[in-house]
């Protein structure tokens, strides 16, 4: 019902113990249920000495939010789980070509570069109470956790001039991917829908039916882009 797990990556940031909170299939359980489960989870983080604890929760569970505001949580973020079927059928925009490089290790200084200044938007970076340098620092320390991870890491490029990246995770036997961080740096956001053009397209090639990504309500401009290339809203 109630799980959590300690987030060292960004107990380093923030230079406190973290973790985070996973709800699943509440709806089964009475709020006195839940409440109780969350009781004995926050005793189990007090002796863990955790003095951070954030999570995602649906806006429509109405329990839950009452709950966690009972308990001195916070809104802080409001997002967009979407998705794209039928990839297969995707066909490209006519639009100035990008390329998709996968990148190298000594890459990844690069994407680190572009992650840290041209996201400006997380639970982190729009929580009220975190500096921006830590919502930045993080995004740094994510980077290493995806290459450990192996995630799908490329430099978008046009010609030899790096316009931006595509981090990625594929379930090869779904043949779904789900995109995690995905933008142009700064200064090169003329190219955008031509990267998502590329992104698209890469997929395709490589046999995936089905998109999904999580992104923030605050951020129009990403929104619009999606709802370009006909992704739907799956939940919030």
């Amino acid at each position: 019902m109630i799980s959590y797990t300690l987030t060292p990556w960004d107990s380093s940031v923030f230079k406190v113990k973290t973790a985070e909170f996973f709800f699943k299939e509440t709806t089964s359980y009475s709020y006195e249920e839940i409440e109780a489960r969350l009781e004995e989870i926050e005793k189990e983080l007090i002796q863990e000495n955790v003095e951070f604890c954030y999570t995602r929760i649906s806006s429509d569970d109405i329990r839950l939010r009452k709950l966690l505001f009972e308990k001195r949580f916070y809104f802080a973020e409001s997002s967009l789980e979407i998705s794209k079927l039928k990839i297969q059928k995707f066909e490209p925009k006519k639009l100035p070509p990008v390329s998709l490089h996968l990148a190298k290790k000594e890459d990844i200084s690069e994407v680190k570069s572009i992650a840290v200044s041209a996201f400006d938007f997380s639970r982190f970076h729009e929580d009220p109470y975190i500096p921006l340098e830590a919502a930045q620092l993080r995004y740094d320390n994510w980077i290493n956790d995806l290459v450990k991870q192996g995630a799908i890491i490329h430099l978008a490029k046009v010609s030899d001039q790096i316009v931006g990246i595509n981090i990625q995770k594929i379930d090869s036997l779904k043949k779904e991917a789900s995109l995690i961080l995905c933008g142009c740096k700064k200064g090169a956001e003329l190219y955008v829908l031509s990267l998502w053009n590329e992104i698209l397209s890469y997929n395709k090639e490589v046999g995936i039916r089905k998109i999904s990504t999580l992104i923030s309500t605050s951020n129009t401009n990403m929104v619009n882009i999606y709802a370009h290339f006909d992704f739907k809203i799956n939940n919030n």
